[in-house]
């Protein structure tokens, strides 16, 4: 699922979407977290973002 603004029938984002991985993966890089790292349940590895990325406009 992703945010962002929509059309008028709000129907679509319209300009830069972001998902839920992406906000993730940017709040982890804006407090100093890992955020390609996995964490570990027992031996079985889990993402922290699901494969998402920082929102690189507000590094800028």
């Amino acid at each position: 699922m992703c945010t962002g603004q929509t059309d008028q029938q709000a129907k679509r984002i319209v300009p830069n979407p972001v998902c839920v991985p992406d906000s993730c993966a940017t709040i982890c890089a804006a407090t100093g977290v890992d955020w390609q790292k996995n964490l570990f349940a027992g031996d079985r590895p889990v993402p922290i973002t699901d494969q998402g990325t920082p929102i690189a406009k507000l590094f800028a």
